[in-house]
């Protein structure tokens, strides 16, 4: 349930990283659910969201390092193709 509340929050237009939406629809799938409080819900919604961000992150990074392509490049390269 709390994954289907986030996709349907995150499909509305938001800013990058769904920033907010990602929370608010966290926060309201777990509020439906009357499981906990609104404090754990919030502080739930927010690390979920870091630790979703960080992994993303790291697995990009990790790629880069496999490819043995630096920041400086791959930013060379977009703006070539742009």
């Amino acid at each position: 349930l709390v994954s289907v509340l986030i996709g349907v929050a995150v499909a509305a237009p938001s800013a990058p990283g769904f920033l907010g939406t990602f929370e608010l629809g966290c926060v309201a799938a777990l509020a439906y659910t009357k499981i906990h409080s609104q404090e754990f819900a919030i502080a739930y919604a927010i690390v979920t969201h870091m630790l979703q961000v960080v992994m993303i992150v790291a697995c990009g990074i990790w790629t880069l390092r496999l490819r043995r392509l630096s920041f400086a490049e791959l930013s060379a390269s977009a703006e070539e193709n742009a």
